[in-house]
């Protein structure tokens, strides 16, 4: 594809994937690589949880030292997952990093696709969509302005408030990993932005949107990551589609310069 042709974008940004996150020195690459990202005028720097090849084992920490130091690129979790958090313990760690980077933070969470984590952390695999519900459910209390009563299956809390409160009103935007149509339908239901792989059809998840979903403060969004050209190509398609314009969240080795450099031409490409 030529990259001159390349379809407009909600925002451009990457998602850093170290290639060895045991290694200390990586954890300091992806926060040196997000201050270059928001120096070449990049969007979105994500940085996602795992607890395997992938990601890095504690996303939120690596999120604050990047608020730390940049000042102007919105910061995301890409995904967190969220089963193997209190979503309490979330929700205020997602705050004070929101704090940190004046309304910045945007959390992205996951059900948690590794069944050996889930049980590792003595968690069912096929409790997990349940737990989800609960858990988002509860961010979304906890950022309120009241103290938090609530009696679910997964969690029973009462009269608890969390501190600090989220820079911006409701609490950072939430994402959630999609890619089969029930995954999809219930992100519409619950009020929730998509991170998609290429070759996601986000289809149902308009159409599941439009049937009403959760209160949220913005409509339905779609942020695609992966390889470059196929990042591309899945926007070219939702436009294709007469859907909305997607984010495009390239995937990025935090050393990997070159392929930030052509990123941010990329970038610069698809901006009006």
């Amino acid at each position: 594809m030529n990259e001159t042709l390349s379809p407009p974008a909600s925002r451009v940004g990457i998602r850093l994937v170290p290639e060895n996150a045991a290694d200390p020195a990586q954890t300091v690459a992806m926060v040196d690589a997000a201050v270059e990202a928001e120096a070449a005028g990049l969007e979105v720097v994500a940085v996602p949880e795992r607890l395997g090849a992938g990601g890095v084992p504690a996303a939120l920490p690596v999120c604050a030292a990047i608020a730390a130091r940049t000042e102007r690129i919105a910061i995301a979790t890409a995904l967190l997952p969220l089963p193997l958090h209190h979503p309490l313990r979330a929700a205020e760690d997602a705050a004070t990093v929101d704090s940190l980077s004046a309304g910045r933070f945007e959390l992205g969470i996951g059900l948690g696709a590794d069944r050996e984590d889930l049980a590792g952390f003595g968690l069912e695999a096929a409790e997990r969509g349940d737990r989800f519900e609960e858990a988002v459910a509860l961010l979304r209390a906890a950022w309120s302005d009241s103290p938090v009563d609530f009696e679910g299956q997964h969690f029973s809390v009462e009269g608890i408030e969390v501190f600090p409160k989220p820079a911006r009103a409701g609490g950072p935007p939430l994402w959630v990993g999609a890619a089969a149509a029930g995954a999809l339908t219930r992100a519409a239901r619950l009020g929730l932005g998509v991170l998609i792989r290429p070759g996601t059809d986000t289809g149902v998840y308009f159409e599941a949107w439009s049937q009403g979903s959760e209160p949220s403060s913005v409509g339905p969004r779609v942020a695609i990551t992966g390889e470059v050209s196929a990042v591309r190509a899945q926007a070219t398609a939702q436009l294709d589609a007469g859907r909305p314009s997607a984010d495009c969240w390239f995937d990025l080795a935090p050393e990997d310069r070159a392929g930030l450099e052509r990123i941010a031409r990329i970038a610069n490409e698809l901006r009006p």
